[in-house]
């Protein structure tokens, strides 16, 4: 059952990457477009790394050696 939450999240996260290449390739975006897409998804990634980090962080502290 936690490998098929863990897929299904997983697919999820990737979902917009994988959009904008399909995209990319279907609409033949411009540069300008590109490089606003490719920082739109590095503040994604960014985000997505912050929210599981700071939920980690909570996890981690209770973690018995």
């Amino acid at each position: 059952m936690i490998s098929w939450i863990s897929l299904l999240l997983s697919s999820i996260f990737l979902s917009p990457a994988y959009a904008y290449v399909a995209f990319s390739f279907i609409f033949k975006f411009t540069s300008p477009i590109d490089l606003a897409f490719g920082a739109g998804l590095l503040v994604y990634s960014y985000l997505i790394f912050q929210f599981f980090l700071k939920k980690l962080e909570r996890k981690v502290l209770s973690i018995e050696i």
